[in-house]
């Protein structure tokens, strides 16, 4: 549509408005008027042109022109060229973007009839402009019955079967805003719409407005019947909402899920298989964590319903001993006691679990130990390969009832970082009683462990063994993010490496229940203290590293409290220190482009309009604005809002951004200086006269003045961008300040933009704001007219340092060595 093309550019703002001062836009518009009102066909077609131009981004010109509303109108009833109708249509576009008065005016002209007619057209540019006409004028809450009515709905239903693709982006845009009004839902109901809606939603991208209307005006056409049937019987129409439930924007999601809990909800039995089957799950496991708060809610009922069949559960419950328990509990004491005894029934499981994993692995991995000293048969080898071998079995065996740890020192770990309960001595006594009442246990045959060498050294490596084994267990067990389902081989395999490296020095125990049972058992206490205090210290050791290593942030979990830190952050604006840089800004700005206008009358500044084929310069003559090239930027009305989006464009006025980032910063701006549109050096500060009679002393003052406003301009920005964040488009000119960039696309470096004009947002600098404009410097010594081949040696300055060093302006040392003041002089050539 051409309304948005026109304003993807992001210098179109600045040049949208009236050219010269708002006298010259005044005059323009009257001059509109003039020409539409007449009987001349072409005077109205330029009429109508001229009216499109000034009402482009100017919510001013629009007030001023509302008398062409109906003369526009009457032009689209004319039987002539396409182009006409083309232009008037444009034109009363623009005049209905961001303006409920001339929407209405516009309908109440009788346009409809002319503009559903185009619809039929077979020019496809018409049908387009057609459409967006519908969707803007259907923005308005008096215009939605009055369109309901007028016969266009099934024509949008039909727009959207076979249009063109911006065409059907509109149309489903127009619906969604007429289907808030009850009756016109009905009309839309009627015309079947899911199917076309379906195949948008499936070729659009997920994240896109496009797929949030679509999954709106689903979310209201499945509350009927009519609506659910078309839906499922759609190939892929489930399944195109399951994705923008999973990729959508929040509001997507939201009307997405919306969507999907009306269905369930409103028979489970019918859709809660063909919901379930798309896969929904992982999406709105995703959104109750990340969603808005409605979705969040909408996500956990639909979980609710979709985890619980919606058959009847059959009365006889499997008698396993929980339930048998609970049942006679129950009958004997009631309900409330059942409850206790069931937890401690689950209790009494796991701790019986863990006397039995740690018997298994006591009586396993110390009686290889024995078997080793009295028979010979395992060797070393042998018993690293079983420790490990049968805490993994264990692991697989009971770690889904107790957790497996078979250690007091992992549980006391465990436990203070808030993991498991402390049980399992009594494991290891009766497995060490065990094989002393199977084996000859003599002295030489002990199978606990004892210090090799000083208890210092068996102290040291058990706590290094025993940080490693926890430092794992953190890793591939207790954390979700771990291996899962194969931590068991990777602490049984840590257990054999630890086995074989420490074995043969501290006895490898890692466990204070593997020492202390054989040394009750026994009443072998030498050194006892050292697998007690070694293990504890060491795992503890290891899950705080592992612990401390692991603790990312999760910036989905922490969106609610990083929005909250934003509402905090708000009160903490405008800096109070900073007020004062951005008035002082402010006025520099303000001299700045007072002086320079002063100095452009007097001194000649040429513009290139166009490199020709031989690639050399076309010059025309140039303004301000070639000297200080505008950047501009949205006007925000709150620094912390939401991100703009593309199609709130034009809700958002655009401003110089040195003028955003000093009203962000406190100072003090007129509110409807920043609220009538683009800001321009000719709108702010007119044009001046009487230049001609300064004396040269008058000219060396201001040319000194407006270096010294450039120079503070710039140090003054430098130091507001420190504290106030600014953004600017990697690959183009575009500046956003603020905490985060816009989403209006924009971009227009096509080679590097990403889908459909985004930018690619940076910190942005006082270049960025303050653009240098280096240009060619002029020596005395260099030709009057510089010539390529002593481009080396020319010396070249921002313009504005150049305009005031011509004017005689003491230039800043700085800038000396850039503009080869002292160079060498090109050779001329032969």
């Amino acid at each position: 549509m051409d309304t948005v093309a026109d304003n993807h550019s992001p210098s179109s703002s600045s040049s949208s408005d009236v050219d010269g001062t708002p006298r010259g836009a005044t005059s323009a518009v009257h001059r509109a008027l003039q020409l539409i009102q007449s009987d001349d066909s072409d005077s109205k077609l330029q009429a109508a042109k001229e009216i499109r131009r000034l009402t482009k981004t100017s919510q001013r010109c629009r007030r001023l022109l509302a008398d062409a509303v109906v003369p526009l109108v009457s032009m689209l009833r004319l039987d002539s060229p396409e182009s006409h109708h083309e232009s008037a249509l444009l034109a009363l576009l623009n005049l209905a973007v961001k303006d409920e008065k001339n929407k209405i005016s516009i309908v109440e002209a009788g346009a409809l009839e002319p503009v559903i007619s185009f619809l039929h057209n077979e020019n496809l540019n018409l049908q387009e402009y057609a459409t967006a006409a519908l969707l803007t004028l259907s923005a308005s809450v008096n215009n939605k019955p009055i369109i309901g009515e007028s016969g266009a709905i099934p024509l949008l239903v039909d727009i959207l079967r076979h249009g063109s693709t911006q065409a059907k982006v509109d149309s489903v845009t127009a619906l969604s805003n007429l289907s808030t009004h009850p009756e016109n839902f009905t009309i839309i109901l009627g015309t079947s719409p899911i199917p076309p809606i379906v195949n948008l939603l499936i070729t659009c991208k997920k994240s896109s407005k496009t797929a949030e209307k679509c999954c709106s005006l689903i979310e209201s056409l499945v509350g009927f019947d009519e609506g659910r049937t078309s839906l499922t019987a759609e190939e892929g129409g489930v399944l195109a909402v399951v994705e923008v439930l999973e990729n959508g924007t929040l509001q997507a999601r939201e009307h997405a899920v919306g969507a999907l809990l009306t269905m369930c909800e409103s028979d489970r039995c019918k859709y809660r298989e063909p919901i379930l089957r798309e896969g929904v799950i992982p999406g709105l496991l995703e959104l109750t964590v990340q969603g808005t708060p409605k979705s969040q809610t909408k996500a956990q009922t639909l979980l609710r319903l979709l985890r619980d069949s919606p058959y009847p559960r059959s009365e006889l419950q499997p008698d396993t001993l929980e339930n048998i328990v609970c049942n006679i509990i129950s009958q004997i004491d009631g309900d409330d006691q059942s409850s206790k005894a069931k937890k401690m029934l689950a209790e009494m499981v796991q701790l019986i679990a863990e006397i039995v994993g740690t018997y298994f692995v006591i009586f396993t991995g110390c009686g290889a130990v024995a078997v080793n000293k009295i028979y010979g048969s395992v060797t070393f080898p042998g018993i690293c390969v079983t420790w490990g071998l049968i805490v993994m079995v264990m692991i697989y065996s009971l770690g889904h009832i107790s957790g497996a740890h078979f250690n007091p020192a992992v549980t006391i770990t465990l436990a203070i970082f808030r993991r498991f309960p402390l049980k399992q001595l009594m494991g290891s006594i009766l497995a060490s009683g065990t094989l002393a009442l199977v084996f000859d246990i003599t002295p030489s045959a002990y199978f606990g462990t004892v210090p090799v060498g000083s208890n210092g050294q068996s102290l040291t490596v058990e706590i290094i063994i025993s940080f490693l084994l926890m430092f794992v267990i953190s890793g591939a067990t207790t954390d979700n993010r771990g291996v899962g389902e194969l931590g068991g081989i990777a602490v049984g395999m840590t257990i054999m490496l630890n086995v074989f490296v420490a074995g043969p020095v501290s006895g490898a125990s890692m466990n204070p229940a593997r020492s202390i049972g054989p040394a009750l058992v026994k009443h072998v206490y030498k050194g006892l203290w050292v697998y007690i205090v070694g293990p504890i210290i060491g795992t503890f050791a290891g899950a705080f590293t592992y612990n401390l290593m692991s603790s990312k942030v999760d910036l989905k979990k922490m969106r609610p409290m990083i929005l909250k830190r934003i509402e905090d952050r708000a009160k903490d604006y405008p800096v109070p220190g900073m007020i004062p840089v951005a008035q002082e800004v402010l006025e520099a700005r303000a001299l700045l482009i007072r002086g320079v206008s002063i100095l452009v009358k007097l001194f000649p500044v040429h513009a290139c309009k166009r490199i020709g084929n031989s690639r050399v310069h076309e010059w025309v003559s140039g303004g301000v604005k070639d000297i200080l090239v505008p950047v501009e930027a949205f006007h925000l009305r709150n620094m912390f809002q939401g991100v703009i989006k593309h199609d709130q464009r034009f809700d958002f006025d655009r401003v110089p951004a040195i003028v955003e980032l000093c009203w962000q910063a406190g100072a003090h701006i007129n509110d409807e200086t920043l609220n009538s549109g683009s800001l321009t050096a000719d709108e702010d500060y007119g044009s001046v006269s009487g230049v001609e009679s300064l004396s040269h002393e008058d000219l060396r003052v201001i040319a000194n003045g407006t270096l010294k406003a450039w120079e503070t301009l710039r140090t003054g920005v430098q130091r507001l961008l420190l504290v106030y964040p600014t953004k600017v488009c990697k690959h183009c000119s575009e500046v956003h300040v603020g905490p985060s960039g816009h989403r209006a696309r924009l971009c227009g470096v096509f080679r590097y933009q990403s889908w459909r004009g985004a930018h690619f947002w940076k910190n942005a600098n006082v270049d960025d704001l303050v653009p240098p404009n280096n240009v060619w410097r002029r020596r005395p010594q260099d030709p009057v007219v510089l010539l390529d081949e002593g481009r080396n040696y020319y010396g070249h300055a921002p313009a504005v340092v150049d305009l005031c060093s011509q004017a005689g302006a003491v230039v800043p040392t700085k800038y000396l060595c850039m503009m080869k003041v002292n160079g060498l002089t090109a050779p001329r050539s032969s």
